[in-house]
């Protein structure tokens, strides 16, 4: 498949997918199905142009999902020549316990050809690596820092996700309820690990680069993942927390 397959000016192909009614909830026991719902209201899904052949979907749960749930999809690709179909089941899963409980000999990340989320904490004992231990490495990592992507070669191959910054502190504070400290984690985990492999695979695409301008110097090339931990550094990681694809679409049409 070629890569302008999306963009090309004659007959250009087209991927949608369609959200089917959802199916059993197996965590606890569930025995009722969900109720229909549109797809952007229990998944966000970023589609982008082929890439040496290959369509990538990446697809990440909204609030309206919990660990469990099962969610059975549609996709179907046009071309001029005939439609293609294939139904997909996502299930729900816990990020921080499949990062924390590993199964030997099978890591999902490297399967699915997805980097690896790093959880770092200022102190040890509550997640995989702390302040230090990544200091010691030569990466930088203080209450300003929300995340540091890792890249080998030109893959990008680990997301370090700070969980004591500033950011995700001041909006925990905000909350009193424990579960909803839980809610407000998980969320911060999930967009910031997305937010920035989405980034950086349109970024690295469309063979951008990246240019920081100073008036007291010259410009200079900057690296990507420089440019993703100095944007989450602002109010990015803030906005992500604040604001749901609801809200958004709500304020667009007051």
């Amino acid at each position: 498949m070629e890569d302008q397959y999306f963009d090309r000016i004659k007959d250009p192909g087209e991927l949608q997918i369609g959200l089917l009614v959802p199916a059993h909830n197996e965590e606890g026991g569930g025995d009722t199905l969900g109720q229909p719902k549109e797809l952007d209201t229990v998944l966000n899904v970023v589609k982008s142009s082929p890439w040496e052949g290959t369509i990538r979907v990446l697809v990440a749960p909204t609030d309206e999902v919990q660990v469990g749930d099962v969610i059975k999809m549609r996709a179907s690709l046009t071309s001029p020549d005939k439609r293609l179909e294939q139904i997909f089941i996502v299930k729900i899963s816990d990020l921080e316990k499949k990062q924390r409980e590993p199964k030997k000999g099978d890591d999902p990340d490297v399967r699915l050809g997805l980097p690896q989320p790093v959880m770092v904490y200022k102190t040890d004992g509550r997640g995989d690596m702390t302040w230090e231990q990544l200091e010691n490495q030569g990466i930088e990592m203080d209450y300003d820092v929300v995340v540091h992507p890792f890249v080998d070669g030109d893959t990008l191959s680990r997301v370090y996700i700070n969980m004591d910054s500033n950011a995700l502190l001041s909006y925990r504070a905000k909350l009193t309820q424990a579960p909803a400290i839980d809610v407000a984690e998980k969320r911060y985990l999930s967009a910031v690990y997305f937010h920035t492999l989405f980034l950086y695979t349109i970024t690295k695409k469309l063979k951008y680069g990246i240019v920081e301008h100073s008036d007291e110097a010259s410009d200079r090339n900057v690296e990507i993942t420089y440019y993703l931990a100095d944007l989450f550094k602002t109010f990015y990681a803030q906005f992500l927390l604040s604001f749901d694809t609801q809200e958004l679409i709500a304020a667009l049409e007051a």
